[in-house]
């Protein structure tokens, strides 16, 4: 890893309730593929993004929430974990 390079991990999530299912290896297998899927087309699109933000032009552009949704609920999410750890303010 270095400033020029992205490392790029897919984990998938199941509770108990979907791995204690006797036909869970199979599903497992298609969300595997489906994921594979997935990524090997997003590969592309990332390799993209790293050479713009190697850029000598490139600059950190606003968020907007409107098109970024799940940004501004990861970062409510995370100033509620610091307020109830009593570590941040409300």
């Amino acid at each position: 890893m270095s400033v020029s390079t992205t490392a790029v991990r897919l984990s998938l999530l199941f509770d108990s309730s979907s791995t204690s299912m006797s036909d869970f290896g199979k599903i497992l297998e298609r969300y595997e593929h489906r994921m594979k899927v997935g990524m090997d087309e997003d590969i592309f699109v990332l390799e993209a993004q790293q050479l713009g933000l190697n850029s000598r032009l490139a600059r950190a552009g606003r968020v907007c929430p409107e098109l970024e949704p799940s940004v501004h609920v990861f970062h409510r999410w995370y100033a509620d974990q610091l307020i109830e750890a009593g570590i941040g303010t409300s």
